[in-house]
């Protein structure tokens, strides 16, 4: 069962809420393993785990690739939770090219996207990026990500990691494109650094998007009397704010 994550709610409501398990879910999963991120691999681990717990009933399928001077697929379609578990244990830096190699980030969206889009019938589709933010080297343009992003459905969340700042000043220099992204395509993205707290708060935000989106792809009668009935009651999780 879909698991309920609204206290107060109305008796029916996580009801209501289980009904949309019957649609098809498919997630893609994208992990930056290059060299920079060296000092951080290891969270990078726990932040797989930690969306594995937080997903896990969910029923959906995935996928999950890895990005660094190639893009390799480290596990193809597999059910959710035993795909995410076995991927973890595969998620390792890519010496190759060294500090000054690539970093494939939008060769690697663009795979995920299509793959995403071939698979049909799928109702609900999701891509969680994992990493820096910054593409170096990549074929494939941000734009054209964006634009196959939007006309394929697939809401798009960024968790940015680093062991170092995001952001200068005002100014953000790692993620700006996943930003913009994510906000394009009604998901989210958030500056997690190394922080096992701001992981935690990212992820409940995350969850909380998905489980309504998956509740806005039901019927409009059906959408409709759910948001009536959650009007009386807070909502799930407090948002890490954008920057």
């Amino acid at each position: 069962m879909l698991p309920c994550y609204y206290s107060n709610a109305p008796s029916n409501f996580c009801a209501r809420q289980d009904q949309t398990r019957h649609k098809s879910e498919t997630r893609g999963v994208l992990i930056d393993t290059s060299p920079h991120q060296k000092n951080v691999i290891e969270f990078e681990r726990e932040v797989v785990s930690s969306i594995t717990d937080r997903l896990d009933g969910f029923g959906a399928e995935s996928f999950v690739i890895g990005y660094a001077n190639e893009v390799n697929l480290l596990q193809d379609w597999s059910p959710l939770e035993t795909g995410l578990k076995k991927a973890s244990t595969q998620i390792d830096l890519e010496v190759e090219g060294g500090e000054n190699g690539r970093t494939l980030l939008n060769d690697a969206l663009k795979a995920a996207l299509l793959k995403l889009e071939a698979r049909n019938g799928s109702d609900s589709k999701a891509l969680i990026v994992i990493g820096e933010g910054n593409d170096l080297g990549s074929t494939t343009k941000y734009s054209q990500v964006k634009k196959l992003a939007r006309s394929g459905h697939v809401q798009c969340f960024a968790l940015l990691v680093a062991s170092h700042d995001l952001i200068g000043g005002r100014v953000r220099h790692f993620g700006f494109d996943l930003y913009d992204l994510a906000g394009a395509t009604k998901g989210n993205a958030y500056d997690v650094g190394a922080s096992r707290t701001h992981l935690d708060k990212a992820v409940n935000d995350m969850l909380k998007r998905v489980i309504s989106s998956i509740r806005l792809s039901s019927s409009p009668a059906d959408n409709q009397s759910v948001l009536n009935e959650s009007s009386g009651f807070g909502t799930a999780y407090s948002e890490v704010p954008l920057v």
